[in-house]
């Protein structure tokens, strides 16, 4: 069975909003806003080297291989 697009859209949403909250817990009162971005946005935009280059990427503890902290390379 296939679902519509914004029904996927919505699914995942709500999976990514219930495990924010199942595993970001906190005592000193964090508290986590999530909106659901309905933008449309073009798709197989290419990066230049240089553009990539000007970033830094650094992978986090959880889930590593999909979170990120970006920032710009600061000169040396």
């Amino acid at each position: 069975m296939t679902y519509p697009q914004s029904i996927q859209t919505l699914t995942l949403y709500l999976i990514c909003q219930n495990l924010t909250a199942m595993y970001l817990p906190t005592q000193k009162g964090l508290t986590i806003r999530a909106i659901l971005d309905q933008g449309i946005y073009d798709t197989g935009i290419k990066v230049s080297d240089a553009e990539f280059n000007s970033i830094s990427l650094h992978k986090r503890r959880f889930y590593g291989d999909w979170n990120y902290q970006i920032s710009p390379k600061l000169p040396p």
